[in-house]
């Protein structure tokens, strides 16, 4: 019967993600409409900040719905998350642009990004917390699947922006769907989940000073977390955004699409066959081992990318992607055994959200100005610097935390 209950909770959890994510996907799909509406005056940088400004908010979110989480329990912080998460999407669908609010349009775009980004930090992180907390499930498993569902989000943010819809601005149709659905979907999906069997037998509920606790007793570990997730968050989110920035031009827009889709949609698979491989692994040895891969095969397969040959280019792409998703499919598990229940979901979402910011919404931004101000080697350099941030780190943890 628990396992019964808590596979379909697994379910529900994992199309909630599904959602959240191809809700905070689609300003990357969308970015030229998005900027043609409501920044028509402005660089060919805006997609780049805009991307950043989601990643700027995660530490926010991290601190409010850790909060929340950790005094008010899992469950209600991820109803929260959900919500703050799905009506600025649905508001980009229906907000009128530049040519008919002026300044006004931009500004409020901005809101809706920063909104999106301290939100999705929050859902995400609770999501995973509530599934890991939960009796006789398989840490690594648990945590490979539900980091599936950030990719089966993101594909289907990908899939969406391929449709070419008769009118010019379809797009916004495509935000009304995620941000309302999410909404729809929002009831059905708590009437099924409960809250963590770890916070519920815990003496943590009603403690009103979470954050105290977690930056007097554990601020190394958000440091470590930080370091963990460099080499995945400057992998997965370079290729998503500077695919056409990585590939060289005479290459055929199929090459450098085709990439982006491996990067995206790929994990969807291999992060639960990973789950189901290493079930019974501790999943910091899992991580370790893909990071150690990662030191070793990451410039290369980076160099790979501005070859002439189609062949080699999504051979390299594949690895990548094969490389930098992997090693995050476990980390919710790993950052997991870090934190006592009492400043869990705060420390983890802060943390988490620190790392994305840096590594992650930086990365992209970062990696134009090296190209264009020295050489796409640069690039493939710094991408080996994280990988060997993330095995320090997780070295370091493994060093620090008797329970690995």
């Amino acid at each position: 019967m628990l396992n019964n209950l808590f596979n379909k909770q697994l379910a529900m959890l994992f199309v909630g993600n599904v959602f959240e994510f191809y809700n905070f996907s689609l300003f990357v799909m969308f970015g030229e409409q998005i900027s043609s509406a409501f920044f028509p005056n402005y660089s060919g940088y805006v997609g780049y900040v805009l991307f950043s400004v989601g990643f700027a908010a995660r530490p926010l979110g991290g601190l409010l719905f850790g909060y929340i989480g950790d005094v008010l329990g899992r469950k209600t912080s991820l109803i929260f998350a959900a919500i703050t998460l799905s009506l600025p999407t649905a508001l980009i669908g229906l907000l009128p642009g530049y040519s008919c609010l002026g300044t006004a349009a931009p500004v409020i775009v901005l809101l809706c990004r920063l909104l999106q980004g301290i939100s999705i930090n929050g859902e995400y992180i609770a999501a995973a917390i509530l599934a890991l907390e939960k009796k006789e499930v398989s840490q690594t498993f648990t945590s490979c699947v539900l980091t599936a569902a950030n990719s089966a989000g993101a594909s289907l943010a990908l899939i969406v922006s391929y449709i070419i819809l008769p009118y010019k601005e379809s797009w916004r149709l495509w935000f009304l769907f995620g941000g309302i659905g999410s909404l729809i979907y929002l009831w059905r999906r708590f009437a099924y989940i409960k809250e963590s069997d770890e916070f519920a037998k815990s003496n943590s509920a009603g403690e009103n000073s979470p954050l105290a606790n977690l930056f007097k007793r554990r601020s190394a570990s958000i440091f470590i977390i930080i370091g963990i997730g460099a080499f995945s968050n400057a992998v997965s989110y370079s290729v998503v955004v500077n695919v056409k920035d990585f590939v060289s031009a005479n290459n055929a827009n199929w090459v450098r699409e085709s990439i982006r889709f491996i990067m995206i949609f790929l994990p969807i698979f291999t992060y639960p066959a990973l789950g189901i491989l290493f079930s019974k692994t501790k999943p910091e040895n899992v991580m370790i081992s893909i990071s150690l891969l990662g030191l070793i095969f990451t410039y290369p397969a980076f160099f790979m990318l501005s070859n002439s040959s189609k062949i080699i280019i999504l051979t390299g792409g594949l690895i990548i992607t094969i490389l930098g998703g992997s090693i995050s499919g476990p980390s919710k598990a790993v950052y997991k055994k870090m934190f006592p229940i009492d400043c869990r979901c705060s420390g983890i979402a802060v943390g988490k959200g620190i790392s994305s910011f840096l590594f992650g919404g930086l990365s992209p931004l970062l990696n134009v100005w090296m190209i264009k101000a020295a050489s796409f080697k640069l690039v493939a350099g710094y991408m080996t610097i994280c990988a060997a941030i993330s095995l320090a780190s997780l070295l370091m943890a493994k060093k620090k935390f008797t329970g690995f």
